[in-house]
């Protein structure tokens, strides 16, 4: 499932820079997508990139916590880790990836040791270029199911993963727009102008475990 998903407007920023350089850019993002994995090897399918644009894959192995082995795509671009991890218990482990394009893609392939349920959210944007920050969260109990925040000064992606014990529900952090649902679990996005801390916010039914990662990219 891909959800198209437009941006326009700034907020708190001008076009240039007061010596006339260019300012800050906004990111947009230009489309989303969802999936269960159930095999070693799992793809995802896209609507075509656009060289330049910036692709993050939140995903979370719900069998074991083995990381996965790697990303592709059919564009031959290269994905890193942004360093935010999250373990949950002993079967759950979540992390986030991104490459900035240098080619079109239209299948992102997602890698693992073996044969497990991965949930998959990819988040396609243009203007960030760079990492800023990301953390992760491990073995969390509570009835709000906040993700670790992070701290911007400039325009910026921010995006928050989280998985639960049971099912989560669907309250977030203002201007955080949500993912579909994925095996009970889920994954947002904010495109924030204004320096501040951000994360998502997710509701559970009662009292449980949950664990959650937040990565910030900006240009």
């Amino acid at each position: 499932m891909v959800l198209l998903v437009a941006s326009c407007g700034r907020i708190d920023f001008d076009p240039l820079g007061r010596d006339g350089s260019s300012g800050d850019v906004v990111p947009a993002v230009a489309q989303t997508a969802a999936q269960l994995g159930t095999t070693q090897t799992t793809q995802v399918v896209l609507a075509p990139t656009a060289p330049g644009d910036l692709i993050v894959v939140a995903t979370t192995n719900i069998d074991t916590t083995a990381s996965l082995q790697s990303i592709d795509d059919d564009g031959s671009n290269t994905y890193v880790s942004s360093g935010a991890t999250f373990t949950c218990g002993a079967t759950l482990f979540g992390e986030a990836w991104y490459a900035v394009a240098l080619a079109s893609a239209t299948t992102v392939t997602v890698t693992s040791a073996g044969a497990v349920r991965r949930e998959i959210w990819i988040v396609d944007v243009t203007g960030p270029k760079r990492l800023l920050a990301a953390v992760g969260l491990d073995d969390q109990v509570g009835v709000e199911a906040d993700n670790p925040n992070v701290a911007v000064s400039e325009p910026a992606l921010v995006v928050s993963s989280m998985v639960v014990a049971d099912q989560i529900g669907n309250e977030l952090a203002p201007g955080f727009t949500a993912l579909p649902m994925v095996s009970e679990d889920d994954a947002a996005y904010a495109v924030v102008t204004s320096p501040g801390s951000y994360g998502a916010r997710w509701s559970v039914a009662a009292m449980m475990e949950y664990c959650g990662l937040t990565a910030a990219f900006g240009s």
